[in-house]
């Protein structure tokens, strides 16, 4: 790397823009197909407030339901936050019950897409949310073991990522520390990826595909638990998701 003051190691690296060249496309695909984000809950919190007024008439506004952004009722959109934090949840406590890496959740992804498939084939539950319903809590396992399992924190914030560009990139032209610059680049690279897997996500968006997605998060969580130590409890500043 550039300076020995700061260093992050290659494969780190590589995951961290796998994890968000995924995450970018699967979010696309969510928001073209369903009218909601797999992993910004950001979003997700957002589409639930404007609900409020253009789907639920719940208070007095004057947004019209043909520029509403939210195609669906604000229960829909609090359902998949409070599914989305059962999965942080659910990672959180088998990791420190059953000490748990990331490899072990990829089985719970799979039989989960398994799931999530059989109930498209069928007329069993006809009503699609019920299938974002299924893949809400994976998502939220997601991002807690990318926060919490390895990478330190979710490589797809684009906030966090062009925060950190600007920031890094100003204390560069101030101190010129190549320090500044591998940060600065590290994270123009994760905001890059991220902005691929959304272009991608324009042209391949169908169901497969999102199944093919999650799929490749299994086995991202395998690659995690292979090259990535665990993270220590120890650690004096633990960096925090920026959405």
């Amino acid at each position: 790397m550039l300076n020995d003051e700061w260093t992050l190691p290659p494969a780190k690296t590589v995951l961290h823009c796998c994890f968000s060249f995924i995450i970018g496309w699967t979010n696309c695909i969510m928001l073209l197909r369903y009218r909601c984000f797999a992993t910004m809950m950001v979003g997700n919190t957002v589409l639930m407030g404007v609900a409020q007024f253009c789907q639920d008439n719940l208070m007095d506004g004057d947004i019209e339901k043909e520029i509403c952004p939210a195609e669906f009722k604000s229960k829909f959109y609090l359902k998949l936050i409070g599914l989305y934090l059962l999965g942080a949840f659910i990672h959180g406590l088998l990791e420190k019950k059953l000490d748990w890496t990331p490899r072990a959740f990829a089985p719970v992804i799979l039989i989960a897409v398994a799931a999530y498939k059989v109930l498209q084939g069928t007329d069993v539950i006809e009503d699609f949310q019920y299938d974002l319903y299924l893949l809400a809590p994976i998502f939220g396992i997601t991002g807690s073991v990318s926060s919490k399992g390895g990478l330190g924190g979710v490589p797809w914030a684009a906030t966090g990522n062009m925060l950190n560009i600007a920031y890094h990139a100003a204390s560069y032209l101030d101190g010129v520390k190549s320090s500044d610059a591998c940060r600065c680049l590290t994270s123009f690279a994760l905001w890059v990826s991220m902005v691929s897997g959304i272009l991608v996500g324009t042209k391949f968006h169908d169901e497969n595909t999102l199944v093919f997605n999650t799929c490749v998060l299994a086995m991202l969580f395998c690659l995690m638990s292979s090259y990535l130590p665990k993270s220590s409890e120890s650690r004096p500043v633990e960096q925090q998701p920026t959405a």
